[in-house]
């Protein structure tokens, strides 16, 4: 995307946008303008967050100084291994060791300009090949100052790719979780005791209470959808996915212009948000169990939700 187009995009979106994610299917720090984008954006006091592989650049002093100046938020960073073994099944052609040393370079970066800010995450998403370094990776991560966080990797039925925990796939989004309700500063050594801890920790919130709404997906406002769907089938309710190009699509699995709800570029906001496209999404998604056929976006298949109908 280019400056002038990102520009107008952003005037457009900058009166309901609290939090502006400068990715989806592509590498940030490819875009020779992203520093620019990511300013202009902080400008305007809106949350800005970037999440890369980390290995498109090598950072030196002078670019992580930009980095952290620019006025970005979170700087995630996939590395899905703790060795270079590991990481390079799914990482092909990566190198784990550019990547930790790219979250080095931004954390000194922080420290030298005594900055809160970017806040360093390094993403892990589990598959069966890699669970088995969970804990070096965190131990990797706690020397070099950065955060972690382990998801699982979408695998879409992969035997081949999935773990045990993705049979019980939200396991280890719901430890992350609990360590951030309960403020404990490790993980428990063993993930079942910490899963039950989870439960309990959920149990005693309620379904009720405000802090609930903001971590359990599928729920915004008074809006419940299937258990059926996954999480990420909110986002025609709470969030606007524009791509490269201005055309605005239902969520941020599908990357296909037949999935476009519309253009930002040409159209108006307020008249794309409430167009007929996109409120028939909403319309198939808030009555999915009921098997109804709207001729939405999301039902022409091109996302592994369509398996389920």
């Amino acid at each position: 995307m280019s400056l002038e187009n990102y520009n107008e995009i952003l005037n457009k979106i900058a009166p309901y946008a609290k939090d502006i994610h400068l990715y989806n299917n592509g590498e940030p720090f490819l875009n020779k303008n992203i520093i620019d984008i990511v300013g202009v954006t902080a400008a305007k006091n809106i949350k800005t967050t970037i999440h890369s592989n980390l290995n498109a650049r090598t950072f030196d002093e002078y670019e992580a100084d930009n980095i952290v100046k620019s006025g970005l938020s979170v700087l995630s960073g996939s590395i899905d291994g703790a060795s270079q073994k590991t990481y390079e099944m799914y990482r092909i052609g990566g190198n784990i060791l550019k990547s930790i040393n790219n979250f080095k370079q931004l954390r000194a970066a922080k420290l030298r300009l005594k900055s809160k800010t970017p806040s360093l995450v390094w993403s892990y998403l589990i598959h069966r090949y890699n669970k088995h370094e969970i804990y070096k990776a965190r131990e990797i991560a706690n020397d070099i100052g950065v955060k972690i966080v382990f998801s699982l990797m979408d695998v879409w039925n992969n035997t081949d790719w999935e773990s045990s925990f993705h049979k019980d796939r939200s396991a280890l989004v719901k430890l992350n979780r609990m360590v951030l309700l309960s403020g404990l500063k490790k993980w428990p050594d063993n993930l079942d005791v910490g899963i039950d801890i989870m439960k309990r920790v959920m149990t005693k919130i309620g379904t009720k209470a405000k802090l609930v709404k903001k971590i359990i997906p599928g729920y915004t406002d008074q809006i419940t959808l299937s258990s059926n769907l996954p999480y990420y089938c909110i986002q025609p309710f709470n969030k606007m996915i524009i791509d490269s190009n201005g055309i605005v699509l239902p969520c941020c699995t599908v990357c296909d212009d037949r999935s476009s709800l519309g253009n930002l570029l040409t159209d108006d906001i307020y008249t794309l948000w409430s167009n007929r496209e996109f409120m028939k999404c909403r319309d198939f998604l808030l009555h999915f169990d009921e098997k109804k056929k709207v001729g939405s976006v999301c039902e022409l298949g091109l996302c592994g939700v369509n398996t389920s109908f």
